[in-house]
């Protein structure tokens, strides 16, 4: 609450709060609850993380869930071997492939299936070329990540646990384009929203089998990937964009709605938002 030196919140670090289930069983949970949400009014910098059952997350700027193995448990005992990385996020422009479909349900998700190959490729392009400087060890450029202690089989960085995310951005505008509708308006678009992410889910899973790398969905942090993805298609699919680009068109001022999240511009319900927005999260990862 006090900040640092300078009064100034604490931005990296940030300060997480881990909550399990059992928090809300332990006597003076209220009051902590309380005093942490006072701080976050404040300082604007509290991550509140929610660990459930058998999973476990990760986050410092972003956030990754993953599954607790055997391995995991026994690497907690010496902090030095609890290494997880995502080693870089591609992210897919969800309304360009409505555009591209032009309303057909079968070539919208042929679009996806085949944009999604292109960015597993680059994922794998990068690994393989990573995997060449880490090999040169101390003397190549990542000398730090490839540090070895004598009881860890591993490298510091630890790529068998390596993390490959999928962003995606613009799900709200790409359902408004295909089906005239945005996510809150209707049953229909909320349930084809659903549709695509499962959709993706779904392949991700496949291609990491295919390919023995981890590969989840993420919510891309899309501050500025959102603009550029509008400010590209009004560019070269203006006709198309201009129905459902948010923002100021007049100005440039525009953007996508980021990741799974209903149009932050509709007047809604914040609980049935919250809701809404919910139905996305056992689907994605990161």
């Amino acid at each position: 609450m006090e900040g640092d030196g300078s009064g100034r919140p604490f931005f990296f670090p940030k300060p997480l709060v881990h909550i399990t289930e059992e928090f809300f069983k332990t006597p003076g949970h209220e009051e902590c609850l309380e005093f942490l949400s006072r701080v976050a009014a404040e300082k604007g910098n509290t991550y509140f993380v929610f660990d459930r059952r058998n999973e476990a997350k990760i986050s410092e700027c972003c956030r990754l869930s993953f599954k607790l193995e055997k391995s995991d448990i026994e690497d907690a005992k010496k902090p030095w071997r609890m290494r997880y990385s995502a080693l870089q996020n591609i992210s897919i422009n969800l309304p360009r492939i409505a555009y591209r479909a032009g309303g057909n349900d079968e070539v919208l998700f042929s679009y996806l299936k085949n944009i999604l190959e292109v960015a597993v490729k680059a994922h794998r392009q990068k690994r393989v070329f990573l995997e060449h400087l880490l090999a040169k060890g101390n003397n190549g450029p990542l000398g730090l990540l490839a540090i070895k202690k004598p009881d860890d089989e591993h490298l510091y960085l630890r790529l068998h646990r390596v993390t490959h995310l999928i962003g995606i951005v613009g799900l709200n505008e790409m359902v408004q384009y295909h089906l005239g509708q945005e996510l809150h308006e209707s049953r229909e678009a909320i349930k084809f929203g659903l549709k695509v992410i499962a959709a993706l889910k779904l392949s991700c899973e496949k291609l990491s089998a295919r390919y023995g790398v981890r590969l989840v969905l993420e919510q891309t942090p899309a501050e500025t990937t959102a603009y550029r993805f509008a400010k590209l298609d009004l560019r070269w699919f203006e006709r198309a964009a201009k129905f459902v680009t948010k923002g100021d068109l007049s100005k440039g001022e525009v953007y996508y709605t980021n990741s799974t999240q209903i149009n932050i511009g509709s007047e809604f319900d914040p609980l049935e938002r919250i809701h809404m927005e919910g139905l996305f999260h056992p689907l994605i990862d990161a």
